[in-house]
């Protein structure tokens, strides 16, 4: 699995992930529009997905904490591609929270 950021502006952030499975690699690139200290809504660009939107949301706790949720909205373009890469699909969205947060711990303490 990586990821690869292809675009990057002041409210936009394009990028692309790859999914793993045995021999089977699957990407897909999704543009992510930031609201500041609010949300990052994710919107499908290419993939093997029929749908794929959601959104990382960010709710102060107080001045030095928040809390981070990420929603998604997903649906394979078919079966097969459920079935091979689903599980991992699955997966990283299970562990994209940890990861961000840990990076945001990495970048600004606590």
């Amino acid at each position: 699995r990586s990821a690869t950021v292809l675009e990057r502006g002041d409210q936009i952030v394009k990028a692309t992930i790859v999914m793993a499975k045995g021999a089977v690699h699957k990407s897909f690139t999704t543009c992510n529009r930031r609201y500041p200290f609010e949300r990052i809504e994710l919107q499908l660009v290419d993939g093997p997905f029929r749908k794929l939107e959601g959104a990382w949301i960010f709710q102060a706790l107080d001045e030095q904490a928040c809390k981070v949720s990420l929603e998604l909205e997903f649906e394979f373009s078919s079966r097969v591609l459920k079935l091979a890469v689903g599980p991992v699909f699955h997966h990283i969205a299970d562990t994209m929270v940890d990861s961000f947060c840990r990076r945001a711990t990495q970048l600004y303490g606590r």
